[in-house]
């Protein structure tokens, strides 16, 4: 493997793989002093690590070790996405009834409401200019969920000129979105091809509409992430949920995974200082649930 000098930034993918079926982990494995548990959602900055689980937000390093509780509250905070520096934590959360937009300080301490919606408000992800994206119905006239952004101090909206909207990310000028127009289908089905597949679109401030960027594939395409000038994201394309990526125009699509059997859930991206080896990256491996970096 090719040494690069001193500080380097390689690109991490946090992927949860949901397995159905339990796997067996000899006495000498690591893995196997580790405690089962149902983690979901997690979120990745250089070696911080937050996931939920038990209905709470949890922080470990990406290295392994001990995992502590960042929340306590009966409510469940869940969908967090940690800021560009690093410094703070975006989630949902019920603690008033419906869910709402929350953030507070990566190390814990008390959650600062942003949202009043009236339910259905979830966490996308942060803006270039550290205000918190998220998807809501609030301002929609159908059942259709929109993107906006919400600044952290002030609590300003800025709803994005797009009639549906559900999940996506800006490119690093904060200018571009790149986004899926539909809300997950909930069957579960695999290669599902349906009227609420979801696919990857691009809005480009200025243009008459937005243009879309997996159209050629008839199965789901979603959680569109962006990093050297790539949209990489999860596709079933080739039969199973996996990492895929393309450039900026639909081209030179690659794929990066091949799980066969467990599905690929709730990547997410972030550029990091340090290189990990293919054996620190399985010691991530659960049997009900497992964590994976590539």
């Amino acid at each position: 493997m090719t040494k690069h000098a001193h500080r380097f930034l390689v690109m991490a993918l946090f992927l949860l793989l949901t397995a159905f079926s339990t796997q067996s982990s000899s006495p000498q494995n690591d893995e196997s002093q580790a405690p089962e548990g149902y983690f979901r959602f997690p979120t990745i900055h250089n070696d911080q690590v937050i996931f939920t689980a038990e209905g709470d937000l949890w922080q470990v390093a990406t290295q392994g070790g001990l995992a502590h509780r960042l929340t306590t509250h009966p409510a469940e905070e869940t969908g967090s996405v940690i800021s560009p520096d690093g410094k703070r934590i975006a989630f949902s959360a019920a603690y008033e009834g419906a869910p709402e937009i929350y953030s507070m300080q990566i190390t814990g301490g008390t959650p600062k409401r942003h949202t009043y919606d009236g339910g259905g408000a979830v966490v996308v992800g942060w803006a270039p200019d550290g205000q918190v994206l998220y998807s809501t119905r609030r301002f929609s006239t159908l059942p259709d969920a929109q993107l906006v952004s919400v600044d952290p101090a002030t609590n300003v909206r800025t709803l994005a000129p797009l009639a549906q909207a559900s999940d996506g990310c800006y490119d690093s000028l904060g200018k571009t979105l790149y986004f899926t127009r539909l809300p997950r289908q909930g069957s579960h089905t695999r290669r599902y091809q349906g009227g609420t597949a979801q696919n990857i679109w691009k809005y480009v401030p200025g243009a008459p509409e937005a243009i879309p960027l997996t159209s050629d594939c008839p199965t789901t395409s979603k959680t569109p992430m962006l990093w050297k000038k790539r949209v990489y994201f999860a596709s079933d394309r080739d039969g199973t949920m996996n990492i895929w990526s393309m450039d900026e125009n639909s081209r030179d699509v690659r794929q990066h995974t091949q799980h066969s059997d467990f599905e690929v859930q709730s990547p997410a991206l972030t550029t990091c200082r340090r290189r990990r080896s293919p054996a620190q990256m399985r010691n991530w491996k659960r049997p009900s649930n497992t964590f994976w970096m590539i």
